[in-house]
């Protein structure tokens, strides 16, 4: 059965409700402009077999995440498509969805070697964002998403959430800080649902303050 899901401001979809050793179509065309390294049409991951849960195969810390939200793991499946981000050499990324009766969460990670390369993913995607490529200025406050919507930045990490409902962002951090990511993050962009992205910093103490962004000289 194939239900339609909004999610990153623009149109895709995720074919909901896996049965037997079926895995769910995603289209990501409209998420973001597709990697070059994809033809036209390319971004559609096909139908495979599957064998086992998809939890049961990422490394222990993040089994250990999702754990720590309490999500069933028979909810959760993978993602195996390109976007923006993924133009920037990660040495690592983690991407699936959480599928339940009342939510339809997204979840993807990227690591990369530095921080240079982690701000980049970000800041290009930020210029570039979205089906109609819009360009977001850092702090500004716009509506990214009819969904909830959350972006972590970090030294090496930048982490993407998305969900039909409101995120918990503090349950985040703290399970992050868990497993030793620690407490700071330089950005921490949240949006509600149909709302408008909240810039903010977390400081090395775990205190989340309003991201204070200094105006161009030409504003």
């Amino acid at each position: 059965m194939k239900k339609a899901i909004y999610f990153c401001g623009i149109i895709a979809f995720l074919v909901a409700c896996k049965s037997g050793n079926e895995q769910e179509v995603v289209d990501f065309n409209d998420l973001s402009k597709p990697s070059s390294r994809y033809g036209e049409g390319d971004s559609v991951v096909q139908p495979v077999a599957v064998k086992g849960f998809f939890v049961d195969s990422i490394e222990p810390v993040w089994k250990q995440f999702t754990d720590s939200m309490h999500w069933d793991k028979r909810t959760v499946f993978g993602l195996d498509t390109l976007i923006f981000p993924d133009r920037f050499g990660a040495v690592k990324t983690l991407k699936f969805y959480c599928k339940t009766p009342k939510d339809s969460l997204v979840f993807m990670r990227w690591q990369f070697r530095d921080s240079i390369p982690a701000q980049n993913a970000f800041f290009n995607w930020m210029d570039c964002y979205g089906k109609r490529c819009k360009s977001i200025r850092i702090g500004q406050e716009v509506n990214l998403s009819p969904r909830a919507t959350c972006f972590l930045l970090q030294n090496k990490e930048l982490i993407f959430v998305e969900s039909r409902q409101k995120i918990n962002f503090e349950q985040y951090l703290e399970i992050l800080e868990s497993l030793k990511f620690g407490k700071q993050w330089k950005y921490l962009v949240i949006q509600t649902p149909g709302g408008k992205a909240r810039w903010n910093a977390v400081d090395p103490e775990g205190e989340v303050r309003k991201l204070e962004v200094k105006p161009l000289e030409n504003e």
